[in-house]
């Protein structure tokens, strides 16, 4: 679907929507994306080390998802370390 097509058939409350719905959910990974995770596992295991584990597809595709957020206090105890230590 071109861009144009797409602004006149969704107002922008609606594609907000879907903007909101795919931080939360987001879409599965197209076969593009699953292509290039085939190549990257030949290439991987063209190259590793013999006796080394193999390879496979799943270990090249992006983990989507929420991200974890640290805590007030995890960030404040983290600065603290950052900053004593350098003085």
């Amino acid at each position: 679907m071109s861009v144009s097509r797409a602004q006149s058939e969704i107002d922008s409350a609606e594609f907000a929507e879907w903007i909101a719905y795919h931080s939360i959910d987001p879409f599965t990974i197209d076969k593009s994306e699953y292509l290039l995770a085939v190549i990257a596992s030949i290439l991987a295991n063209v190259h590793r080390k013999k006796g080394s584990r193999t390879y496979k597809p799943g270990d090249f595709i992006p983990k989507y998802g929420k991200k974890q957020v640290d805590s007030a206090q995890n960030i404040e105890t983290k600065l603290r370390a950052i900053f004593n230590g350098n003085n």
